[in-house]
């Protein structure tokens, strides 16, 4: 509760992501128009909590893998067959050029250590799905799809690198598309999903967004609920109350 006396008064229009609850919220005026179940960051690879404004929404993005992952789980499975790439849709690029897989000696790359970018290309397959909501942030993290379904039916929800995998956001982007007075309708979302076309579309009015980490809050009828400190961020509140 000492979390919600400091914080600032939420804006007209904003996404708040509760970590410990799993779930995002969109909110205009303060009606809640849209919600969703999300997966968050593993205990090793926790997602940050942040403020930032989603400026763009990507239909079927590329995915640039980022070093934490390549020098760490890409390397290993290269050396065991570089056709690991192919099969995964993946292409490997020195600089802008692409670099055939199978004329590097993987054996000779030191552990945890990774020399070229790691790129892939868009499609159903693609680890962030088929949108992506960009917003500016230090982390390198963002909302998106995942061709992982199963896990937003699970009661546990960390299990990501750190991004926020969002269900359903094909809805929520036409929620947001919906107030944003442009061009671009949802029918045209509807077409470019239906083409797997790879389409950035900047937003006329960005969404603030909030990425938050509460484990008490009240409901509507005034009744507290508990969610899971998965991250044990509240030690430091206990400790400073002396309890």
């Amino acid at each position: 509760m000492e979390r919600w006396r400091w914080r600032d008064q939420f804006p007209d229009r904003y996404i708040w992501i509760n970590i410990p609850e799993y779930m995002l919220r969109l909110y205009y005026n303060d009606s809640l128009l849209s919600q969703h179940r999300v997966v968050v960051g593993k205990i090793d690879t926790k997602t940050p909590q942040l403020e930032s404004k989603i400026t763009s929404i990507i239909s079927y993005p590329y995915w640039t893998v980022p070093y934490s992952i390549t020098s760490k789980e890409i390397l290993p499975a290269l050396k065991q067959n570089p056709g690991y790439l192919a099969k995964n849709h993946y292409k490997l690029l020195k600089g802008d050029v692409e670099i055939d897989p199978y004329s590097v000696n993987w054996k000779k790359i030191p552990k945890n250590t990774f020399p070229y970018k790691v790129r892939q290309e868009p499609g159903k397959w693609n680890s962030l799905g088929i949108i992506k909501f960009e917003f500016s942030n230090p982390f390198g993290v963002y909302v998106h799809d995942t061709p992982s379904k199963g896990l937003f039916g699970t009661d546990v929800r960390s299990y990501s690198h750190g991004c926020i995998r969002c269900n359903l956001p094909d809805s929520l982007a036409r929620f947001i598309l919906r107030r944003d007075d442009q061009r671009i309708t949802c029918d045209s979302l509807d077409s470019m999903i239906y083409k797997e076309q790879h389409r950035s579309i900047r937003l006329k009015k960005s969404v603030q967004i909030k990425v938050d980490y509460i484990t008490v809050a009240a409901a509507m009828d005034g009744k507290l609920t508990f969610h899971p400190d998965i991250y044990g961020r509240d030690a430091a509140y206990l400790k400073w109350f002396g309890k």
